[in-house]
């Protein structure tokens, strides 16, 4: 595996742990949200690919404003938050 998809599976991890605190967010606040709070430095480009990826998996639902797109966390995102299902692709942080 390659840095570029490890590090595109910890991006996706840590917006659902974002969108599990507050939905529906603009991709630009998570991109802002992801270097403030989760210390992960991530261009906008990759934060919209992650969102899309999430979407595909059917874990959030995404609104597309012109270029914005507005996030929302689905049940089986937040299944995935709960650790009651598993799915390759994402990495989870560790439960400890």
């Amino acid at each position: 595996m390659s840095i570029h998809e490890i590090q595109a599976e910890r991006i996706r991890g840590d917006l659902l742990e974002l969108l599990r605190h507050e939905t529906p967010v603009a991709d630009d606040t998570l991109h802002s949200a992801l270097r403030h709070l989760k210390g992960r430095a991530a261009s906008p480009d990759q934060v919209k690919a992650a969102l899309r990826w999430l979407e595909r998996q059917g874990l959030v639902t995404i609104e597309a404003f012109d270029e914005l797109l507005s996030a929302t966390i689905t049940g089986t995102g937040l299944s995935w938050l709960a650790r009651e299902i598993y799915l390759d692709g994402i990495v989870r942080r560790s439960a400890g």
